[in-house]
């Protein structure tokens, strides 16, 4: 998407790819071509998505770069307020800072994730909850870990399980 905004994309285009990996691939996965309207679908939404946060993560880097120009450094700071407010990919920071001559403080960008990673480990914004949830939840003495900045999938075990408030053995479709 990035390369298509580059040489002047500012439409979704990738839709169109979509429809001819489907094709090329639908003797693998023939279920792509029963969900194929909703795979094209969901790539224009995503793709119009990323385009808004594009231009804006990329307006602001400019004024980065042109602010760092004498250091020719972008600080970890700033890396990651673009990626964590703004939502540009540290990689397309990296990039973008490369074609200017540009580097990336990636160990202050690594520190900065670090910190968000302990302040979302917190219990502040758990216990900040205005019901009984919280309390509830650590009567349970149940440890979790949010691994969501490491990656897209994890395994999990359900410990329990609650229904109005009360512990049950198993829920129904709905509860």
């Amino acid at each position: 998407i990035y390369f298509g905004y580059k040489i002047g994309i500012r439409e979704p285009f990738l839709e169109q790819m979509v429809d001819a990996a489907i094709d090329l691939s639908q003797q693998i996965n023939p279920q792509m071509l029963e969900q194929r309207e909703f795979i094209k679908r969901l790539a224009r939404v995503e793709e119009a998505r990323f385009l808004q946060t594009l231009d804006r993560g990329l307006t602001l880097l400019d004024e980065v770069i042109e602010r760092e120009r004498p250091t020719k450094r972008i600080p970890g700071r700033d890396a990651f307020a673009l990626y964590d407010t703004h939502g540009l990919p540290l990689e397309l920071t990296i990039e973008v800072a490369l074609s200017h001559g540009y580097e990336v403080d990636r160990a202050g960008f690594d520190a900065e994730m670090e910190l968000q990673r302990e302040r979302s480990r917190g219990d502040e914004a758990f216990t900040a909850q205005h019901d009984d949830r919280a309390l509830r939840y650590a009567v349970l003495g149940i440890e979790t870990a949010f691994v969501g900045y490491d990656g897209l999938d994890a395994r999990s075990e359900v410990l329990h399980l609650e229904h109005d408030g009360e512990p049950v053995a198993r829920l129904d479709t709905g509860q």
